[in-house]
């Protein structure tokens, strides 16, 4: 009878370095995203602090694959916009003297960059980037300019090896910052229409004696400004220039108020005026405001209305 030996061997991965996986994602090539920058129009009134314009970037693709075990995240932003601002919290230069950004991240969006962090991802599934908010705030004394291009913001992750890498950059594009030519001289302005006896009116459109009022701007440099009325909170209008009254306990009812240029033309709203046309330091639009019947019947009450106007410059 001869003997059989069998020979084997029992691979334990406990006791093999090489079959330990290490801590990571695959990356592939790193991404550049490349963004334009808005075209920023400042009213010279804001005071530091103020948010003056805003931007979202849509992060396209997966930020990484097939991640195992714990790594590191990181964000930070570089090129003109590495510097904080230190003015306000969170807010980094952009390369233009009084203008900073509040960037959030890629992947933690509810926290704003730089961030630096641990994450343990699914590894079932690809990491995805969340759409990124840049939050544009005045910081001081702005100095108009182009805002300076290239990258702005890169984002890391542990890759296979160990080792912290570049998934994402972002390079900003075009984009520039301009003072308003004109702003308002007051934001709010309030118009005492008086009391007027309902048997003032002679019938439906008829108004009593008008109050005159006028909206004022300051200007500076050269560039026009078209400015538009609205009714606020964008109540249709029957007619040109008629504001609906506010309703609410004791309003009154079967009236309201009729707004004119100075000269008698109605007031159409959403129709942008050019003005600022000669380089005038200030700008006076003339308005004349009255109560006017929109039934036969008038009811007494207090007759409160609203208009807002817009101030914009190409």
């Amino acid at each position: 009878m001869k003997n059989l030996t069998v020979a084997g061997v029992i691979m334990m991965c406990a006791a093999a370095p090489a079959c330990v996986q290490a801590a990571g994602c695959e990356l592939g090539t790193p991404r550049t995203q490349q963004f334009t920058l808005p075209d920023l129009l400042v009213d010279p009134n804001q005071p530091p602090g103020s948010v003056i314009g805003s931007k979202t970037i849509a992060i396209a693709g997966d930020l990484a694959q097939n991640c195992t075990g714990s790594v590191n995240w990181q964000s930070v932003l570089t090129g003109s916009w590495a510097s904080p601002s230190g003015v306000l919290p969170d807010v980094y230069e952009t390369g233009i003297p009084g203008v900073g950004v509040k960037v959030s991240d890629a992947l933690l969006p509810d926290s704003f960059m730089p961030v630096n962090t641990t994450l343990t991802p699914d590894s079932s599934r690809p990491l995805i980037g969340s759409d990124v908010q840049l939050l544009f705030y005045r910081t001081g004394d702005i100095t108009p300019g182009s805002f300076p291009g290239g990258e702005v913001a890169r984002f890391m992750l542990t890759d296979s090896s160990g080792n912290l890498a570049t998934a994402l950059t972002l390079q900003a594009a075009s984009g520039s910052v301009r003072m308003k030519s004109c702003y308002a001289k007051s934001n709010n302005l309030v118009v005492q229409l008086g009391s007027v006896n309902r048997s003032s009116f002679t019938g439906v459109g008829s108004t009593v004696a008008p109050t005159a009022f006028a909206v004022e701007l300051v200007c500076q440099g050269n560039l026009p400004v078209k400015v538009s009325f609205s009714s606020a909170g964008g109540a249709p209008s029957p007619e040109p220039g008629i504001v609906p009254i506010q309703d609410g306990a004791g309003a009154a009812s079967g009236i309201a108020i009729k707004v004119m240029h100075r000269d008698g033309r109605p007031l159409h709203f959403d129709t942008p005026e050019a003005y600022h046309l000669a380089g005038e330091p200030e700008i006076s639009i003339p308005l004349l405001a009255s109560y006017t019947p929109t039934g036969i019947k008038v009811t007494p009450g207090t007759a409160r209305g609203a208009m807002t106007f817009t101030i914009t410059q190409d």
